[in-house]
């Protein structure tokens, strides 16, 4: 995207409760940039991307509740032919070198946890967590933590700690 922070005021907005609207303006022509909907947006350190999450309809039944993580508008994680029910724990988390992105996501059908390292060309990696949680009500907590200390995340949940090695490749 090479956006210039420094030259790009933001204007943050809401269509329904569940989904927000993050407006990019060029700072001297006032012309807008880029919109992206979803929610929890996060700029890479560079200032070069923005993460987020993507779009969960507000008025949707539970059961079709699911999350998505978003590069720069570009959905990465899950795939869009997925049919498992993802909770994400985490807030989307950059790592220092602004390649990758990592949040926890809670799947529904068993109630894990998984690590996910996605790029901004749409490959991810990912990894089980030793934990497991029942199904809890929407949205759910962002009570897990995430902290890059390449080529390590180290990940937190409920006072326990657990680090996962990152490898190089990903996959889609």
């Amino acid at each position: 995207m090479g956006l210039d922070r420094e030259l790009t005021p933001l204007l943050r907005g809401s269509i329904n409760p569940s989904t927000g609207v993050y407006l990019v303006f060029d700072a001297r022509s006032g012309r807008e940039l880029h919109e992206f909907i979803g929610d929890h947006f996060v700029w890479s350190p560079d200032a070069s991307r923005v993460a987020s999450l993507g779009n969960v309809p507000h008025f949707s039944a539970l059961e079709a509740k699911a999350d998505s993580l978003e590069i720069d508008g570009t959905r990465v994680y899950p795939l869009l032919n997925d049919r498992e029910r993802h909770w994400f724990r985490s807030e989307p988390t950059w790592s220092a070198n602004s390649r990758s992105v990592a949040i926890v996501d809670h799947r529904q059908t068993d109630g894990s946890l998984w690590l996910i390292v996605a790029s901004a060309d749409g490959h991810y990696s990912d990894y089980k967590l030793p934990w497991q949680i029942p199904l809890g009500e929407w949205p759910p907590e962002r009570d897990v933590s995430i902290r890059w200390d390449r080529p390590r995340i180290v990940v937190q949940y409920a006072g326990r700690t657990q680090v996962v090695s990152v490898s190089a490749g990903a996959r889609k």
